[in-house]
């Protein structure tokens, strides 16, 4: 919407001179137009656009949304259809609908390139929306000193070493697509080669350029690559792609790296090693301590299980047979059965295990708790300790005949 401080002025940049000259030969709108208080605006009826309107036109145009102004346009081209006589409309020209429709004059108009367009003159003061107070503006925070751009940082060799092999891949245009094997190298995707050649990144090519150039082989050729850290040398080996009937689609192959930068070399030989930080062991033992082992004293959990295996429990009842069989007495005592050792060798190792603690002997049985624990070994065809393992008993060599011991039960027994 332009602004304008007269009615016609703007017109002509408007492309509207021909239509206000044809609207000031109509008998009443000429003092309206000339009315510098007056209210009236130009509206395109194809998408209601305001070509040209009055001071007041513009403050009650403002406050119309678009979607109101493509209402109001379709209304005004209801209203004076073809001709060029001025109509009477009830245009709604309050963007809250609050008020009524205002009657308005409507008249056609043609621009300079002959599309139509309407002037619209209210005939009665039509109530102006109230200017919208200012809103302060947000004040933006100040954004901090912009800081100079950094300087070029040279591509990254941490990754390169003598010895890398690296393959890589140009399209048709001599463009690398591929450097795959030394992350050192990844900053000359994307160049060409032959963008590379004349900014002086690569150089002593000469051999793989011309055989770029005439798409052949080439082997193990020389060249001089320079990263920003300065000079090292590489060998380039290639091969065209789409041979035969396929359509070339550039250069693929290998190479290797001869040597690297000495400006790297030198930086990585003045960098200090920090030592690799390691988790914290354990004090070793001292030898001394290990040497010996200190005696411990005996655990009652560990004594307990030999006692078990060794004597039946105390308050277990000896069984006593029914009928005790006669024995033969013999002259000779029956050997008892060997002690347990007291102490077992110590360990001879500095590292084994502590000698067990020694057993406790526990007291002799008696002459009938012996007899009784024999005849059971005897039912269940076992020796009882003390019984020959290797040979039967000897032959009788005679003598009286006593019973078997057994229990004390009276004088005659």
């Amino acid at each position: 919407m332009q602004t304008t401080q007269t009615s016609t002025a703007g017109a002509a940049e408007a492309d509207l001179a021909a239509a206000f000259a044809a609207w000031a030969g109509l008998p009443g709108l000429a003092a309206a137009l000339d009315d510098r208080d007056g209210l009236h605006f130009v509206i395109d009826p194809a998408d209601g656009r305001i070509l040209l309107a009055s001071p007041a036109g513009q403050a009650l145009c403002a406050a119309l949304g678009q979607a109101d102004r493509a209402t109001l346009a379709r209304q005004v081209a209801r209203a004076n259809p073809q001709d060029t006589a001025p109509r009477l409309a009830r245009l709604a020209l309050d963007a809250r609908r609050i008020a009524p429709p205002a009657l308005c004059q409507v008249v056609r108009g043609t621009r300079d390139d002959g599309r139509p367009v309407f002037l619209v003159i209210p005939t009665a003061p039509v109530k102006l929306p109230r200017p919208r107070p200012a809103t302060p503006a947000v004040q933006q925070p100040e954004a901090p000193a912009s800081e100079p751009p950094p300087a070029a940082v040279p591509v990254e060799t941490l990754a390169l070493k003598t010895g890398d092999r690296f393959l890589w891949r140009s399209d048709a245009s001599g463009a690398l697509t591929t450097l795959t094997g030394s992350e050192g190298l990844t900053g000359l995707i994307g160049q060409r080669w032959q963008d590379l050649a004349g900014n002086g990144r690569i150089t002593g090519a000469d051999g793989m350029f011309a055989a770029l150039g005439e798409r052949m082989t080439f082997r193990a050729e020389p060249a001089c690559l320079d990263l920003g850290d300065g000079p090292f040398q590489v060998e380039l080996s290639g091969a065209p792609l789409g041979r035969g009937d396929a359509a070339f689609s550039g250069f693929g192959g290998f190479g290797l790296v001869r040597s690297v930068p000495a400006a790297r070399v030198a930086n990585t030989a003045s960098a200090p090693i920090a030592p690799a930080a390691t988790p914290e062991e354990p004090l070793a033992p001292d030898a001394s301590a290990l040497s010996v082992p200190a005696p411990t004293a005996p655990e009652p959990a560990s004594a307990e299980p030999a006692a078990a295996v060794a004597v039946p429990p105390a308050d277990c009842a000896a069984p006593i047979p029914a009928e005790p069989e006669p024995t033969i007495a013999s002259d000779e005592r029956q050997p008892e059965a060997p002690a347990v050792p007291n102490d077992a060798p110590a360990a001879a190792a500095p590292f084994e295990p502590p000698a067990p603690a020694a057993t406790v002997e526990p007291p002799p049985l008696s002459t009938d708790e012996h007899a009784a624990f024999r005849e059971i070994a005897r039912a269940l065809g076992a020796r009882y300790a003390g019984d020959d393992a290797e040979t039967e008993s000897p032959a009788p060599r005679g003598g009286a005949v006593m019973p078997f011991p057994g229990p004390n039960t009276g004088p005659n027994t």
